[in-house]
């Protein structure tokens, strides 16, 4: 490598060489693309899929049950191309520009020509497109972080547009939140480390004398830096808040309590029947706790019989009796059960610790719905043969042969690892730290809340993982490369 060579820095123009590789790339992006579109049209839809279409093309009332952000997006969507394939289309466009972009990532930090290939994984990896053709609001935060983050990452690349790529991944991350409400603490990394480069990184050079700091002016910059990564929070926060409660206002759909599903299931699983008894609440919600419990224990009875796991969670659905008004509907009476939960909860916190432990562990451990199954009857594939290659790249090679890429655990225990290896000084990279930092962060927040082991609460993880890993490597052969 010669000596003018290695000093070509990520801020400068690809040679032709690499734009020659790049155009290739996007030219692969797009047959994957399509034939990923080919094999899903009209969508992977599941049971909570077309109750939220019913809604999306005005059968049903409109109801919160799902994100409205995400139902309303699609209602017109529906209006304007007249087919209910346009949510499959925009994920799977979403997903081909986040390929593309992190292979024109990849090209400009490390000047491998091949790692623009590695960028496509969104497209081909078994893990990744078995849930970018499924409407699900899982997907689209997936999409949305990814997004934010690789516009974000390119932000010190292209320094002429990192405003507009700021923007951008603001309102991507806006919309990450109106769509999954505990995504909130993964968009505070990445928003961090957008005020960090916009406000502190970011400027223009200094001279060598200004990059001399003193030690008092250090903790200055440090200060600096956190007051930005604090106020660009509550900015998010304050926007987040206002958007989601204009949309309410504006559409005004059905709402349902459904935090109170996590706490049932302490009670039906963590909480004796006489310590619910004992509390101060309705006695008609007790008498319902009671026979949910009752419900669970006869189809745990069955289970076992059966050679079956035995039901942990969910309660709303497979033991409560569901809502007041049936399916995607609020239970009768939530702030008895909230009543209920504040008071006998704080008694048994070594049984809760207990059942979270295990409900986290299988959520960690184990994984389904890691391909969702053809609803034949409702809508079934545009194309069969093309879904059923599909599935068998998914399901046969890749749950079968690959396990381990669908468990929530190693997505954290990569980003773990990649944190580790991030945060040295001689390998820092701000970029990596906030992709695991997120992965992370989304992962603990179903500690307390985890409904299912289904693979899409997963999902951004592994995105977050295998970026991750792609981040330090092209850093390391950029330092490789300026010596």
């Amino acid at each position: 490598m010669t000596p003018a060579r290695s000093a070509v820095t990520a801020e400068a123009p690809l040679n032709r060489r690499h734009r020659c590789i790049f155009a290739a790339s996007a030219g692969i992006a797009t047959a994957l693309a399509w034939l990923l579109y080919g094999a899903m049209a009209p969508g992977g839809f599941s049971k909570d899929t077309v109750f939220q279409l019913g809604q999306a093309q005005r059968t049903l009332p409109l109801n919160d049950w799902h994100p409205i952000a995400m139902t309303w997006t699609w209602q017109w969507l529906i209006d304007l191309t007249g087919t209910i394939n346009s949510m499959l289309f925009m994920q799977v466009c979403a997903a081909w520009v986040c390929a593309v972009l992190t292979a024109y990532y990849l090209l400009k930090v490390s000047r491998r020509g091949w790692s623009a290939l590695a960028g496509l994984f969104i497209l081909f990896m078994p893990n990744t497109v078995n849930i970018v053709g499924i409407v699900w609001k899982d997907t689209h935060l997936g999409l949305a972080l990814y997004f934010a983050v690789i516009l974000t990452l390119l932000m010190p690349v292209v320094p002429r547009l990192r405003w507009v790529l700021a923007a951008l991944a603001f309102g991507a991350l806006v919309y990450g939140g109106l769509v999954r409400k505990n995504s909130a603490v993964a968009v505070l990394p990445i928003i961090a480390l957008i005020a960090v480069w916009l406000l502190v990184r970011i400027k223009s050079k200094k001279s060598k004398e200004q990059k001399r700091t003193t030690g008092q002016k250090r903790t200055l910059s440090k200060r600096r830096r956190l007051t930005a990564a604090v106020a660009a929070a509550v900015s998010f926060a304050a926007v987040l808040v206002g958007v989601d409660t204009g949309l309410k206002a504006s559409l005004q759909p059905t709402e349902n309590s459904q935090f109170t599903q996590v706490m049932l299931d302490d009670l039906v699983f963590a909480v004796p029947q006489e310590s619910i008894d004992a509390a101060a609440a309705p006695a008609a919600e007790k008498t319902r706790l009671a026979q949910a419990k009752i419900s669970c224990a006869d189809k745990n009875t069955e289970r076992r019989e059966a050679g079956k796991a035995e039901i942990i969670w969910d309660a709303y659905w497979d033991c409560y009796g569901m809502g007041a008004n049936g399916e995607y509907t609020q239970i009768q009476d939530p702030a008895a059960v909230t009543s209920i939960w504040k008071q006998t909860m704080p008694q048994h916190l070594d049984s809760y610790a207990a059942y979270r432990i295990q409900t986290t562990t299988k959520f960690l451990f184990t994984s389904k719905l890691q391909f969702i199954r053809d609803r034949d009857r409702d809508y079934p594939a545009q194309q069969q043969m093309l879904r059923a290659s599909l599935r068998t790249y998914v399901v046969d090679f890749g749950v079968a042969v690959f396990p381990w890429l669908f468990l929530g655990a190693v997505a954290a225990g990569l980003s773990a690892v990649g944190i580790a290896v991030g945060a040295k000084k001689r390998r820092r990279s701000p970029g990596a730290l906030v992709v695991f930092s997120s992965a992370i962060l989304y992962l603990m927040t179903y500690v307390p809340t985890a409904p299912a082991n289904d693979y899409r609460y997963v999902f951004w993880p592994w995105l977050a993982a295998m970026l991750g890993w792609l981040v330090l490597w092209a850093e390391g052969q950029k330092r490789r490369r300026m010596g």
